[in-house]
């Protein structure tokens, strides 16, 4: 990351009090301890699904570049921030709070477990500025991953599963994995990418898994895109092709490692570009940072150095 010039910072912190089993309402105090000797930033708890989007353009709209949006919860509340502030001039940062945590992986490797916040929050006063890309998907931004196909079914049931019984956690993506495990899909589909030399690929395939990543991890560590860098002006394609119950579970334990780059039945490329399409026009299960929803068609670009951004001067710590 190239840092930009130093700014003076008019910082505001935007807590999700749906992500993190409500560890939200005890981060406020942490943060005024924080930043003890430094201006006292803004604090804002979210009220409803939206708000801290609203939250982030309020803050951007009133101090530009001299602003700076900590945006504290999981993808989602992420997500909801990045859209707001990409192609601006207010930066953005990362405190997670939610279960997963998976962009803040990529960002801050070691940063695992329910402390992750209090690890993070000593560097908040002082970040290194500076820009990184995110995704476009149709009409939506994602500043972390888009996919389709089995992982979206898993990421229905899991959030049945929470909505049933919201103390299960970290617990419930392996519960919505096994339990999607019996409905196994396949998505015929066509595909297009533009990789990084400029050179379009295509073809046509019965998929099950297809993603796109701007970050790592996926799905509570899963890591779709292990080579995946926000600064690098690329984003990450992968496209699982058919598979059997019985191929399907071996390359399910490689990809929560990375390991499954290489294998034959897992087609991976950098992109600047990429479009799939469904053969039959039927619409797919899709979802971009958790967000879901059906199409027959992505179309899918990188946004290279769209989004400002604050990054914390954390090294990397023992996981936990």
């Amino acid at each position: 990351m190239q840092p930009d010039k130093p700014a003076t910072l008019r910082i505001r912190f935007i807590l999700s009090t749906r992500a993190g089993s409500g560890r939200a309402q005890h981060l406020e105090e942490k943060i005024l301890r924080a930043f003890a000797g430094h201006d006292t930033p803004d604090i804002q708890l979210t009220q409803y699904k939206g708000h801290a989007a609203e939250l982030a353009r309020e803050w951007a709209e009133r101090w530009g570049a001299e602003g700076l949006v900590y945006a504290c919860g999981g993808d989602g509340t992420l997500n909801e921030v990045a859209t707001v502030l990409q192609g601006g001039s207010c930066y953005m940062g990362v405190l997670p709070l939610g279960t997963g945590n998976d962009f803040a992986r990529t960002l801050y490797p070691g940063t695992v477990g329910d402390k992750v916040a209090d690890t993070l929050l000593p560097f908040t006063a002082n970040p290194i500025l500076g820009r990184i890309d995110i995704l476009k998907v149709n009409e939506h931004f994602s500043i972390n991953m888009i996919s389709l196909g089995f992982d979206t079914v898993v990421l229905k049931r899991i959030n049945d599963l929470r909505k049933r019984w919201p103390r299960l956690g970290r617990l419930a993506y392996g519960l919505g994995v096994l339990a999607s495990l019996t409905s196994l899909q396949h998505y015929p589909l066509r595909y297009s990418f533009t990789d990084a030399k400029g050179e379009v690929h295509s073809g046509e395939e019965p998929a099950a898994i297809v993603t796109f990543g701007n970050g790592r991890y996926y799905g509570s560590g899963f890591q779709s895109a292990p080579l995946a860098d926000p600064v690098d002006g690329l984003g990450d394609f992968l496209l699982v092709k058919h598979l059997s119950f019985t191929e399907f579970i071996p390359l399910l334990i490689k990809y929560r490692s990375g390991a499954h780059i290489g294998d034959p039945k897992a087609l991976s490329s950098r992109f600047t570009k990429a479009r799939v399409e469904s053969l039959d026009g039927r619409a797919f299960p899709a979802n971009y940072d958790g967000e879901v929803f059906d199409a027959p068609v992505l179309e899918v670009e990188i946004l290279p150095a769209a989004l400002p951004f604050a990054y914390l001067p954390f090294k990397q710590v023992a996981q936990e």
